[in-house]
């Protein structure tokens, strides 16, 4: 199974019209079972951002969330999430 996770990256003007993104996938004990480090992206953007991945076979049934986070080009870095939601694994 494909998940497609969708996000978007708000930074306030002035900014360097990108940031560097990493969204962290938590099972429903939350703990840390995915890191996906997706390089530079856009931000702002008025549609929004996705990563695509496989789950793994291994993931048992059940909600797990994911969380995104983002440093921009000034090197300020979110220290909690810029967003979050749910993944739903049937």
């Amino acid at each position: 199974m494909t998940a497609i996770l969708r996000y978007k990256v708000s930074d306030q003007a002035p900014n360097g019209g990108t940031a560097t993104v990493v969204i962290r996938v938590k099972n429903p004990a939350r703990k840390l079972v995915k890191t996906l480090k997706l390089g530079v992206k856009p931000v702002n953007t008025s549609t929004p951002l996705f990563a695509k991945f496989k789950v793994p076979l291994t993931w048992k049934a059940g909600t797990y969330h994911f969380f995104v986070s983002a440093t921009d080009r000034a090197g300020n870095a979110q220290v909690l999430p810029v967003g979050s939601n749910k993944l739903i694994v049937k």
